[in-house]
C-alpha cells in the first residue's frame, strides 16, 4: 500500500527559534545556535546568510525525502491506473479481436502493432503464460512473429 502525503505545511522562523531554545534549556551544555540560526539579509556590505543548523538541515532533508516518495508513489499509481479512459473504442475493439481471433494473420499483425501501448500497460504485471492464454493467436505457427514483438516490448528472455 502506498501513501501520498499531500498535506502542505511550513514551519516558520519563530517555531524553529522556539524549538532551538527549548532544546538548549533541556540540555544545559547545548547552544541554541547549534540547532537553528535564522536567515539574515545582507547589511552594510555583509553578505546574506541562509538559515542553517541541525533543525533546519533535518527539515530540508525531510521535505526532500517526502517529495521523492510522493513522486515515486505518483509514478506507481499512474502505472496501476486502468488505461480504459485513455483508449479509444477502436483500440478496445482491436484488443477484443486479438483475444479471440486466430486468422487472418495480416489483420492480427496490424492490430498487434496498433495496440502495443495498451497491451504494454495491461500486460506489464502478467506472467508470460497469462499472455499466451489471453491471446490465443500466440500459440499458432505464426505466433513466433508476435512473440518476437513481445520480447522486444516487454523485455522477456
Amino acid at each position: 500500500m502506498f501513501f501520498s502525503i499531500t498535506v502542505y505545511f511550513r514551519i516558520n522562523t519563530l517555531q524553529f527559534v522556539r524549538a532551538a531554545k527549548e532544546i538548549a534549556e533541556l540540555f544545559p551544555g547545548e547552544s541554541e545556535h547549534t540547532y537553528y540560526i535564522p536567515y539574515s539579509s545582507s547589511k552594510k556590505g555583509l553578505r546574506r546568510q541562509p538559515a542553517r543548523g541541525k533543525l533546519w538541515s533535518r527539515y530540508i532533508n525531510l521535505k526532500a525525502a517526502l517529495r521523492l516518495v510522493n513522486a515515486a508513489n505518483a509514478d506507481v499509481e499512474q502505472e496501476n491506473v486502468p488505461s480504459t479512459s485513455n483508449t479509444s473504442y477502436d483500440e478496445e475493439e482491436k484488443i477484443a479481436f486479438l483475444k479471440v481471433a486466430v486468422e487472418p494473420f495480416d489483420k492480427i499483425l496490424s492490430y498487434w502493432e496498433d495496440t502495443y501501448l495498451i497491451r504494454q500497460r495491461k500486460c506489464k504485471s502478467y506472467e508470460l503464460e497469462d499472455i499466451y492464454k489471453e491471446f490465443p493467436c500466440l500459440s499458432l505457427h505464426y505466433g513466433i512473429t508476435l512473440v518476437s514483438i513481445i520480447k522486444i516490448c516487454f523485455g522477456f528472455f
